[in-house]
């Protein structure tokens, strides 16, 4: 996609990190799917050399440079993240009010800025929109995978898991 001008400039050049977070989002309790070819980057269709999902892998996010934050990288995949309110690529969005509302736990832990928030290293990370409990939003948690890790070079890859090359379009 286009590149961000105003954010660009807090943020690192391409190649300054290298690294990988687990993700899910729910939407009333339904997790969306950003393994879909939309979402992802390759060489002949790059969203953004600076953070981006890739290998149909839709629950590991790559970054690649200092600085990102959570928000660019919906923006990098067409959807939109501030502290009230996300928003799909398919101009859906959901904002806190009333009995919904939306939370982020990043390795168990309630995040209060979500828009500049930047992910590191083996993040786990649970974004949640709806009438969710903090222990519902606890279970989200659960549910994150833990892939980064094994791109990371940190850990075995789980029974069923199989890493593919990495292919980054930087």
């Amino acid at each position: 996609g286009p590149p961000y001008v105003p954010e660009l400039g807090a943020f690192g050049n391409a190649g300054s990190t290298h690294e990988h977070a687990d993700f899910a989002v729910f939407i009333n309790s339904v997790q969306w799917n950003f393994s879909a070819e939309n979402y992802q980057s390759d060489e002949g269709f790059p969203k953004s050399g600076l953070v981006h999902l890739h290998d149909h892998i839709g629950t590991v996010l790559h970054k690649h440079a200092t600085g990102v934050t959570l928000s660019y990288f919906f923006k990098s995949v067409g959807w939109g993240l501030n502290n009230t309110c996300i928003s799909t690529d398919e101009n859906i969005t959901y904002c806190t009010g009333g009995q919904d509302r939306l939370g982020i736990l990043v390795n168990g832990i309630a995040l209060q800025d979500f828009s500049t928030y930047s992910p590191k290293d083996l993040d786990r990370i649970a974004i949640a929109y709806g009438n969710n409990s903090k222990e519902e939003l606890a279970g989200f948690q659960g549910q994150v995978t833990g892939y980064s890790c094994v791109y990371s070079g940190k850990c075995e890859a789980p029974a069923g898991f199989e890493l593919p090359e990495e292919s980054c379009a930087d």
